[in-house]
């Protein structure tokens, strides 16, 4: 083979390589998501600053995104560049000046009227204006024993029942409880119960009051229940934090607040 054949072969060869590399590289698109608070609220009056949009796959939507980008509220769209072809459910969450999600589409990012399909090559447009809600605020619970009665299977309460009101302690919004023997595993250092609300009922923009009563296995009151009364709602999205102790005898388990009045941590 001469060098001229030699080179002709390289280059031929160089080019299949190249050909196959192309053949290989995955396929992407471009999707633009626009979005909206509630029917056009504007983003300062709950103080939402950034969105961030976050593509999805499966039925997971705390799964690591495919996507994501993050704008300006004001913006009131985002795009999403390079994304790999495929069918994904839209996350989108807004946040404050402090890094809290207070409006996100939690309530519909399930709905497939809210999937997002990219195709190769091509500048997709979502049909849907994704509509953003208030994030139900967070309550946080622990307690400890004040006497020597400190078992579940020593003290007469079974659960601790929580309920959460709105106008000034009139309107129950939320109601839950939790096991004595629950296993703490919330808040920063791990010591509080999180609160349950998968329907996302604890609206921050209106809790002002928070109800703990003692009960036992059959559901009858067994001591002194507690109230806290919140100076304000806390608001979209934010953490409400409670202790209290409680003091067992062989009959009752009276609840106090470690400070008076009762108010969160």
């Amino acid at each position: 083979m001469n060098t001229k054949q030699l080179v002709s072969h390289v280059a031929s060869l160089c080019a299949l390589i190249a050909v196959a590399a192309c053949n290989n590289d995955t396929p992407t698109g471009n999707l633009e998501v626009s979005f909206q608070i509630g029917s056009g609220v504007p983003c300062d009056t709950l103080g939402v600053e950034d969105i961030t949009v976050k593509l999805v796959s499966g039925s997971d939507l705390t799964a690591e995104p495919t996507a994501e980008v993050t704008v300006a509220c004001d913006e009131g769209k985002a795009l999403l560049t390079s994304v790999e072809v495929g069918t994904y459910h839209v996350v989108v969450e807004g946040t404050d000046s402090s890094n809290t999600v207070v409006v996100d589409n939690g309530l519909t990012a399930m709905d497939p009227n809210n999937q997002a399909e990219v195709l190769e090559g091509q500048d997709t447009k979502l049909n849907n204006v994704i509509k953003l809600s208030p994030t139900p605020a967070k309550l946080l619970v622990r307690w400890n024993y004040s006497s020597f009665k400190n078992q579940c299977d020593q003290i007469p309460v079974a659960n601790y029942e929580v309920i959460g009101y709105k106008n000034g302690g009139t309107a129950q919004i939320a109601m839950g409880s939790f096991a004595c023997d629950s296993v703490a595993d919330a808040g920063a250092d791990g010591t509080y119960h999180s609160f349950p609300d998968p329907n996302r009922v604890v609206d921050g923009a209106e809790l002002d009051s928070i109800e703990i009563t003692p009960r036992d296995a059959t559901g009858n009151v067994v001591g002194t229940d507690i109230v806290y009364s919140l100076m304000e709602p806390p608001g979209p999205g934010k953490t409400v934090e409670l202790t209290f102790s409680v003091d067992c005898t062989d009959t009752t388990c009276d609840l106090a607040c470690k400070s008076d009045p009762c108010l969160p941590d």
